[in-house]
């Protein structure tokens, strides 16, 4: 391990994706899994006035919506993934001489188990680490959101069908457009009218942002 082939040529390039990456000039063909170890290393190396565990996810953030990805549960920045990172390069450093060159010691680091992408799933298993992206479960949140919305739909058309009278209607409320339903059980009103069209498609509205949640 120590003789592993450096991916940077010095400590200056190693500073220049760390800099780069912070100020927002690093073409996103070039944050790589490697460099995200490179800007780490260079935070606790070279920027004491960072807190790396406080200040690189926001970085990270903002590095990712500037180069045109997204921040979300499906792709982007990932906090346990981050905060790990993190940790495993603070303690490769204190590990390392401090007369190690920054690029010897990134070396270093990729050419053990942190050098992978999928590091983290000899820990957590990708279910449990990244379970909005992983294929498996985006199926199963397909299918389950799916059953959501027709379950909802088909009881939302027959709950109106059998009892439009005993049912108190809230249409669109603010911005969140939700449809509250009581049935006669739990609350009744004499006289009660159906929904109008907009107060109906609440409710689907309601299921397709949960599918669009899951999947």
């Amino acid at each position: 391990m120590a003789d592993a082939p450096p991916i940077y040529p010095d400590d200056a390039a190693v500073v220049a994706v760390g800099e780069r990456f912070a100020d927002l000039t690093l073409p996103k063909q070039e944050w790589t899994h490697a460099a995200h170890f490179a800007a780490c290393l260079w935070m606790l190396a070279h920027r004491p006035d960072l807190d790396a565990e406080r200040d690189m996810p926001d970085m990270i953030r903002r590095y990712n919506a500037a180069t045109g990805g997204v921040n979300s549960a499906h792709a982007g920045y990932h906090e346990t993934i981050t905060l790990a990172s993190i940790r495993a390069a603070r303690a490769h450093l204190g590990e390392s001489s401090p007369e190690t060159p920054l690029n010897r010691a990134h070396a270093t680091l990729m050419a053990g188990p942190c050098g992978t992408a999928n590091w983290l799933f000899h820990y957590w298993s990708p279910e449990i680490l990244m379970p909005f992206r992983h294929p498996l479960l985006k199926l199963f949140g397909l299918i389950f959101g799916s059953a959501l919305f027709f379950g909802v739909r088909l009881f939302y058309d027959d709950l109106a069908a059998v009892a439009p009278n005993n049912i108190i209607w809230s249409g669109a409320a603010g911005k969140t457009g939700m449809a509250r339903l009581w049935h006669g059980g739990l609350s009744t009103r004499q006289g009660g009218s159906p929904p109008s069209l907009r107060e109906k498609s609440c409710t689907h509205v309601t299921a397709r942002t949960f599918l669009s949640y899951l999947c």
